[in-house]
């Protein structure tokens, strides 16, 4: 019985040794600077040094500025923030990319984050593929990192602009004379979509003119054209396996918006 106790501790004792510095790695992160005037790219990745509370803006985050990184699965994500946004406010999902191996970048998009939001919307979608794509060239010359990634394939991940900028890169179309349609007919059910988070329809005595003037603002910025298409120097990713577009978006229930429904599975 001892013997068995004394492998039986021998072995936890072992395994506690393998995964220590597992335990003890933390989050790294730096700032490099972009291409071509690009603004910075925020970079978060693996390293072994230990973490101490970072202040930015609102957020105090644990992570290990400027450490030396550590060698991950040799793969990088790329986080495209919404309009307005920042390198902070998708830290926790940064973070759990790191943790599964992974450099995580997040490019500042210019005029439209939170530093200058001076041209958020068509202006700013038109530049952001061509952003994502010059911040990993970036990441992948700085010399820290460029030992450590192979770029043959890229992650990519956004939310609400940055959603736009991630379909943009995987060879998505978008039409501003779609996105004015859609509006001037269903702004009162899509008005986030139109509008943005800034404003909101609550049943109130100026909902009429809140529609109004976004109808006035949207009509002068979403002019026609023709359907855009990213013009980024990199190949646009394959679509996924077993996904087919189903029927034109306009055939799509109004109520489920406009890409919720745009891919479905082949059955």
């Amino acid at each position: 019985m001892y013997l068995k106790r004394l492998l039986a501790g021998g072995v936890l004792a072992a395994a506690l040794v393998l995964v220590a510095p597992v335990a003890q790695a933390a989050v790294g992160v730096t700032e490099i600077a972009g291409k071509d005037g690009d603004g910075p790219v925020t970079v978060y990745y693996p390293t072994r040094a230990n973490a101490q509370p970072l202040k930015r803006g609102p957020f105090t985050l644990a992570l290990a500025l400027d450490a030396a990184p550590a060698r991950g699965n040799g793969r990088l994500v790329v986080l495209s923030h919404g309009s307005g946004g920042s390198p902070w406010v998708h830290s926790d999902l940064a973070r759990a990319l790191v943790d599964a191996g992974f450099v995580v970048a997040m490019p500042e998009h210019r005029a439209d984050n939170y530093k200058d939001m001076s041209t958020p919307g068509p202006e700013s979608w038109k530049r952001r593929p061509a952003e994502v794509s010059r911040a990993i060239d970036a990441v992948g010359s700085e010399p820290r990192f460029k030992p450590l990634l192979a770029l043959d394939k890229v992650g990519m991940y956004g939310m609400s602009a940055g959603g736009h900028t991630a379909l943009s890169m995987a060879g998505g179309r978008w039409s501003p004379a779609r996105m004015k349609e859609h509006c001037e007919t269903d702004i009162a059910e899509d008005f986030y979509s139109c509008v943005g988070l800034a404003a909101r329809l609550n049943g109130g005595i100026f909902d009429g003119l809140k529609k109004t003037i976004a109808l006035w603002v949207i009509r002068s910025r979403f002019l026609p054209a023709a359907a855009e298409s990213v013009r980024a120097p990199r190949r646009p990713a394959e679509r996924p396996p077993r996904l087919r577009p189903r029927g034109d978006l306009r055939d799509q229930p109004k109520d489920r918006g406009l890409l919720r429904e745009a891919l479905a599975p082949v059955r």
